[in-house]
């Protein structure tokens, strides 16, 4: 069907170019990539990383590609799915927020770790790596659009359900397939997405993104071997309406403004200042304007409460017992901050979050829905012993679409993530080999140097 949305998104991904994009699409993409690389360093030395990396070595696959973060080589797909666990093993990649839409998710992981394994295979240029990541974010963008409530409120992970079409349609254009072996790409991956929020805090949510990862190049090569699926996976009611509930999922609102302007900067990428859930991120800004304007100990702290329009649904953890669960609780990740100052990688050890005192302080920590009205701020007050009280609001917090990074504030946080990790000669190497990312004539230029920067 001509007239089909499915055929319409094809089409899309087969027809963008990456000389139609933008300067500001182009540098936001490089922005992605850096932030993403350099939070792959420290997620390979967690443990599911670990686990994802020694299965690749027991499959003793040929080695076409590079698991980012190591200096590892394995086939493709299995440093897509290595290579998306990695990424997200910190929960300190990129989000995404469209205000239209009640679903966070992170777009990032999934696609790169699919465009760096089949790119690297392929020799593909930096030109085309860039082309393929600005399509896989705009499928994944509009699919988010275009979903209601439901798909969240049901339990989805949409980091994985979604990202699973975005690194599908990233695969499919390095790998140059035509509109109607797109749309069977789709369809394949229709049938592979998955992923459920209850998993949050454990080591499968980081496998979430591998998972997305793996099977959208999986989709995508399945295709171009001559593979068959429905070619409608977006019209028909037992396609990817499945994951909404009936009516809640609207194509046309997905489809009609496609590139028109580009979701990876409109609404733009948010990238991650704290290791933590972006749930508690404009809190964690308005406890650290606190403590840089007072002196605050934490022996004094009666009582806080963290006002939001909105209680974050991804924060279920309100005891946590494992560094993990302490991602997603707002009272740890306060309490880590008052206590220490500060809220960093090591924040979020096993160890560091059974430490009595923050256990102790994390009970004090109230979270209020007050009305909207507009109004997405979040306030957090602090109520001391003598009754002073210290308060701070944030609108929007460090490293959303409204308060970016600047390069400079990039470059550091890839810089705190590498530097245990490489010799200290290449990380101004590596920064400024993906600020001119478009020049790579292959990506095996970057791709061996990231392998070979791990001492």
């Amino acid at each position: 069907m001509t007239n089909s949305w499915t055929y319409k998104l094809s089409e899309f991904v087969a027809g963008a170019n990456y000389k139609d994009f933008s300067p500001d699409v182009k540098e936001t993409a490089k922005r992605a990539i850096l932030d993403t690389v350099g939070v792959a360093f420290a997620g390979a030395r967690e443990g599911i990383s670990a686990i994802a990396c020694a299965l690749a070595d027991e499959e003793r696959c040929s080695g076409d590609a590079t698991i980012i973060g190591t200096s590892k080589r394995s086939s493709v797909l299995n440093c897509a799915f290595c290579s998306g666990v990695i990424f997200h093993a910190l929960d300190f990649d990129d989000s995404y927020y469209d205000y239209d839409s009640p679903t966070r998710l992170h777009p990032s992981s999934p696609i790169l770790a699919a465009c760096f394994a089949l790119a690297e295979k392929l020799r593909a240029s930096g030109q085309a790596f860039l082309e393929a990541f600005v399509v896989g974010f705009e499928v994944t963008g509009a699919l988010n659009r275009g979903l209601g409530p439901s798909h969240y409120g049901r339990g989805w992970h949409a980091t994985s359900t979604l990202g699973t079409f975005g690194a599908t349609a990233a695969a499919s254009k390095l790998l140059k397939l035509p509109r109607e072996q797109i749309q069977v790409a789709f369809g394949t991956a229709a049938s592979l997405a998955s992923g459920t929020r209850q998993n949050v805090g454990t080591m499968v949510k980081p496998l979430h993104v591998g998972h997305a990862a793996r099977n959208g190049a999986l989709a995508a090569l399945l295709s171009s071997r001559g593979s068959t699926a429905d070619k409608n996976i977006f019209d028909e009611e037992m396609g990817f309406a499945l994951f909404s509930d009936r009516s809640d999922w609207r194509p046309s609102r997905a489809f009609e403004s496609l590139g028109s302007p580009w979701a990876i900067v409109q609404p733009g990428i948010r990238v991650k200042r704290y290791p933590s859930c972006g749930g508690t991120h404009k809190a964690l800004d308005a406890l650290f304007h606190i403590l840089g304007n007072s002196r605050l100990h934490a022996n004094d702290v009666e009582k806080v409460t963290v006002f939001v329009p909105e209680y974050p649904k991804a924060l279920i953890h309100p005891r946590p017992q494992t560094g993990l669960q302490g991602k997603f609780s707002m009272g740890y990740c306060l309490s880590a901050g008052i206590i220490d100052g500060h809220v960093g990688i090591q924040s979020f050890t096993d160890s560091a979050v059974l430490r009595p005192k923050p256990q102790a302080l994390l009970r004090k920590v109230e979270v209020v829905e007050r009305p909207c009205a507009g109004d997405s701020s979040v306030e957090v007050r602090i109520h001391c012993r003598g009754g002073s009280e210290f308060s701070a609001k944030t609108l929007h917090s460090p490293g959303s679409p409204f308060n970016p990074l600047t390069w400079s504030e990039l470059e550091q946080k890839f810089n705190e993530c590498v530097q245990t990790i490489m010799p200290p000669e290449y990380p101004p190497k590596l920064i400024e080999r993906i600020k001119s990312f478009e020049q790579l004539e292959s990506l095996s230029v970057l791709t061996d140097m990231l392998r070979n920067s791990v001492s």
